[in-house]
């Protein structure tokens, strides 16, 4: 055999061995298939976080987010230095959404979720804050972080899944109040069915305290009583971001069911205090701003019946009333119809 004909045998030989050996040392390597889905998955959840961050939109002029989205929306290189960016930009929007389980008419209380508390449902990373970094392989135990050097599945599903769980937010500053109208016995009657009776004559007059906000109100003051009534229009708003269509818009006020006495700032025990959903609007909604649809409040003329004792106190209720309602008092729950890490 010529030497030539041998050296390039032996090249060939030294290659193959080589390339064996090489393979051999990463028993884990994923295959083609795999990769694609692990960029296929990346790909979702990029634009699933942009989706969310467009639905922080606050201004239009200039438009502003809560959280900012990703600038660039083909060229993502799936990489350690994205997944800790992307990592970052979804534990910025969890404040900024709803637990869904919170907010139905009645509830007493609309939640804002938090870091701790998504990744503690979902049993994401280290169950408070954190990414897995690398899974648990034999006897090595996982680690945790948000920018792994070697991107794996668990990567990216955990980060799909939280951002899965982003579907409502919330504004406090979409329900505006006009056109308030007041109605009152005038003067005080000297009992209770002498108020009626001058409650159920009196006209709806603009009322001139619009802090007070809508409510129906039976106070005795030294023995004179006084019947009062406020009706106003919500005008609700729809959300300002046009990148996302709205599924559904709830309008929620708060209603607290004020009993008190003259003298003493405590509400007395057992007021029923919740949010009153006084609008649902399914899709599809338009995403204008300022939203056109608007709810009359307050609109009765039937006086609060009587609660069978004398002293100076108040009764009634108060829907988004100062000194009666928590903050927010009016919330405006908006559902997106998201297109990416949707669970469907």
């Amino acid at each position: 055999m010529k030497t030539k004909n041998l050296h390039i045998i032996l090249a060939i030989w030294i290659c193959a061995v080589g390339w064996i050996g090489f393979a051999e040392s990463f028993p884990n390597r994923p295959t083609a298939a795999e990769m694609d889905e692990v960029v296929d998955l990346g790909t979702h959840c990029m634009r699933g976080v942009n989706e969310r961050c467009w639905a922080t939109q606050y201004s239009t002029n200039p438009v502003s987010y809560r959280v900012a989205p990703f600038t660039n929306n083909s060229c993502w290189y799936l990489n350690q230095n994205l997944l800790g960016t992307m990592a970052s930009k979804i534990k910025a929007l969890v404040p900024y959404y709803c637990d869904p389980d919170t907010v139905y008419d009645g509830t007493t209380t609309i939640t804002m979720l938090t870091v701790a508390g998504v990744w503690a449902d979902l049993e994401v990373g280290n169950y408070v804050n954190l990414f897995t970094l690398t899974p648990a392989s034999g006897t090595n135990a996982a680690t945790y972080g948000d920018s792994p050097w070697r991107i794996s599945q668990i990567n990216l599903d955990e980060r799909y899944d939280v951002i899965a769980a982003l579907v409502k937010n919330s504004f406090t500053d979409k329900i505006i109040l006009t056109n308030q109208q007041g109605k009152a016995a005038s003067p005080q009657g000297a009992n209770y069915e002498d108020s009626v009776t001058k409650f159920e004559a009196a006209q709806w007059t603009d009322w001139e305290y619009p802090n007070e906000g809508i409510f129906a109100a039976l106070d005795n003051i030294d023995g004179s009583w006084l019947h009062n009534r406020v009706r106003g229009r919500h005008i609700i708003q729809g959300g300002y971001t046009t990148n996302v269509a709205i599924g559904s818009l709830e309008a929620y006020v708060y209603l607290g069911m004020a009993e008190y006495f003259y003298g003493s700032d405590s509400v007395c025990p057992g007021a029923a205090d919740t949010y009153v959903r006084i609008r649902v609007l399914n899709a599809p909604v338009p995403n204008d701003f300022p939203y056109v649809d608007s709810v009359l409040y307050g609109d009765s003329t039937e006086p609060l019946p009587n609660p069978g004792y004398d002293g100076e106190w108040t009764y009634g209720w108060f829907l988004g009333h100062t000194a009666f309602s928590p903050s927010p008092a009016k919330v405006v729950v908006i559902g997106w119809n998201f297109l990416y890490c949707t669970d469907e």
